[in-house]
């Protein structure tokens, strides 16, 4: 398959399924770049879970924090909820998790009021920024204010602070997605996340025990069985992070490991609403993912 025939590929997807496509991917220790508007800025949506968590690690590296370390839960780290953490947190009136364990929810399960604990344990978002700056990562932006003024927005509109963007009206979603998920809050654009990513597969972020940690966590993703897992073949090994916000954009980015081969693919893929539907949000990426894994393994003669 020829690089021209894969992006005539993904720009039939786009057309096919009303659905804008960004993509990033690399050999990890290869040159050559495959790229599909690789320079846009996408909001990262859950993405940016994943440099947070590096941050988290950096200060364990140091011995600054320890993986054991218990950490108390309040309500403001409830503000935007947690898959796992807030029914705890509800039933017991408090939670108390460990270093490791705060990491894990979070990006294992994407847990929110796990990513706000992360804040915290890693000193802020001027952290990541420091961390991302300090290993010349121009192209993630962790600005921390993906939702500022949002919840005053849908109490104008007359929701609940609670109420998520798939129950808002069309023109309500299009607001949003202009006014909230911007290139200017939360975002990356696929190449400069690929490069976060090689960084963190060549043990260039952090310690050879963190990294071996942060990615036995993405290996058990719960989030990415309607993305990048959704068409991979059945015991291919992947570890990825993923996003979105409702049925307005999502995201993948992570690893897969080719087979037969020592070769590892660094892979970011974004996609974002044309018809407001989730599931054509997470069809863009699965069916992109494919492709490109089709494309490496053919030219690596696998």
């Amino acid at each position: 398959m020829h690089i021209s025939h894969l992006i005539n590929e993904v720009k039939r997807f786009e057309q096919a399924l009303n659905v804008g496509i960004a993509f990033a991917a690399q050999v990890i220790g290869q040159d050559d770049l495959l790229e599909y508007r690789g320079r846009e800025f996408q909001t990262m949506g859950s993405v940016m879970k994943l440099p947070i968590a590096i941050a988290v690690l950096d200060r364990v590296d140091k011995g600054e924090l320890s993986l054991d370390d218990m950490h108390q839960f309040t309500a403001s780290n409830m503000q935007y909820g947690g898959w796992l953490t807030e029914p705890l947190f509800k039933s017991k009136g408090g939670l108390s998790l460990s270093t490791y364990t705060v990491i894990d929810a979070a990006l294992r399960a994407s847990d929110n009021a796990a990513w706000r604990k992360m804040l915290e344990l890693c000193g802020g978002i001027d952290s990541v920024k420091d961390l991302l700056a300090k290993h010349d990562i121009t192209g993630v932006r962790s600005t921390d204010d993906l939702f500022d003024g949002y919840h005053e927005t849908l109490k104008e509109w007359g929701y609940a602070r609670t109420v998520g963007p798939q129950a808002l009206t069309q023109e309500q979603k299009r607001y949003v997605l202009d006014h909230f998920l911007t290139a200017e809050r939360d975002a990356s654009h696929a190449i400069g996340m690929v490069g976060l990513l090689s960084l963190l597969w060549r043990g260039k972020l952090l310690k050879p025990e963190s990294t071996s940690l942060l990615l036995d966590i993405m290996r058990s993703c719960e989030t990415s069985e309607k993305k990048f897992r959704a068409f991979l073949p059945a015991g291919l090994k992947v570890a990825d992070k993923t996003g979105g916000v409702a049925s307005l954009i999502g995201a993948d980015a992570g690893f897969i490991e080719l087979p037969n081969s020592n070769a590892t693919l660094a892979l970011v893929i974004f996609s974002r609403a044309g018809t407001f539907d989730k599931d054509v949000l997470d069809d863009a990426i699965a069916h992109t993912t494919r492709l490109i894994y089709d494309y490496y393994t053919l030219a690596l003669g696998q």
